[in-house]
């Protein structure tokens, strides 16, 4: 363990970069009344 506390084996990764095509990408801000409102907006999106 690392001084801190931070197991050193969750340091332990490979960041893979890759290039991707040009997109479009999707943005869409919601002002919601509380968190359920929220399970009923987000299957919508996929439609």
């Amino acid at each position: 363990m690392m001084s801190g506390g931070i197991d050193e084996s969750y340091l332990n990764y490979h960041a893979i970069i890759k290039e991707t095509p040009e997109g479009i990408i999707y943005a869409k801000e919601y002002i919601l009344k509380d968190y359920q409102e929220y399970f009923d907006v987000i299957p919508c999106l996929g439609e």
